[in-house]
């Protein structure tokens, strides 16, 4: 989108990495990342059917993680704040996927490694090894979703709390396997195109730092100062 265009590739990530931070220090910070994240919802036109797509494997972690922290602290409003607090970062890291593309998350990973560039550090491969594993995402969002109905189908029952603690066998073993699959293919694929990571991939048109990022990342560093010491 247009929009998007205006700001630098580092400059979003920055700013996701920063919003990631601050919404653990306490509700008021929780309460306004969570409108920043309906305001990108809103503004790149991300349906919630899409977002479902993306985070719907990270839900049964969450679900654990809430029933986990419930029965160990005997606080369920507190278990629902992580949980939430949870299922907020996960979006948020979706959202990174969802309004860029995976050349410009490489671009803006490597303009933020840069400097380390000049000591002998790979970063374009770590660059590109952080871009994949975000587009890995939602293609694993959407495997646990087919591996949860597959097990429904074999009689895989979610208010059984037996079959929900045998879940590390029957759903994250496959999902894990599936994922080794696909990496390997993906490497395969990129082999044979010839891709060179050691060398990067350079947008189509160079992209620039200009005044509304540095607006931005003012603002953004403001609020990591002011949840620091609030």
């Amino acid at each position: 989108m247009a929009i998007r265009r205006l700001i630098h590739p580092a400059t979003e990530i920055i700013l996701f990495v920063i919003l990631a931070v601050i919404l653990w220090k306490n509700i008021w910070f929780t309460v306004l990342v969570s409108m920043f994240v309906l305001s990108v919802l809103v503004i790149f036109n991300v349906t919630w059917k899409k977002l479902y797509r993306y985070t719907v494997g990270a839900l049964w972690i969450v679900f654990l993680l809430i029933v986990v922290s419930a029965i160990t602290t005997g606080n369920v409003l507190s278990a629902f704040l992580t949980g939430y607090r949870l299922l907020l970062l996960i979006v948020l890291l979706s959202l990174i996927s969802l309004i860029s593309s995976p050349f410009d998350i490489t671009y803006g990973i490597s303009a933020l490694l840069k400097p380390l560039k000049y000591i002998g550090f790979p970063t374009s491969e770590l660059a590109f090894v952080l871009a994949m594993s975000l587009r890995f995402i939602p293609l694993m969002s959407e495997e646990v979703e087919r591996i949860i109905t597959a097990q429904r189908a074999r009689g895989f029952d979610i208010k059984n709390i037996r079959h929900v603690l045998s879940v590390g066998y029957s759903i994250l073993v496959p999902v894990f396997i599936s994922a080794v699959v696909k990496a390997e293919a993906m490497a395969i694929s990129l082999y044979l195109r010839g891709v060179d990571v050691k060398k990067g991939i350079p947008p189509v048109k160079e992209i620039r730092f200009g005044i509304i990022d540095i607006l931005i990342l003012l603002i953004a560093i403001a609020l990591l100062v002011v949840s620091v010491y609030a």
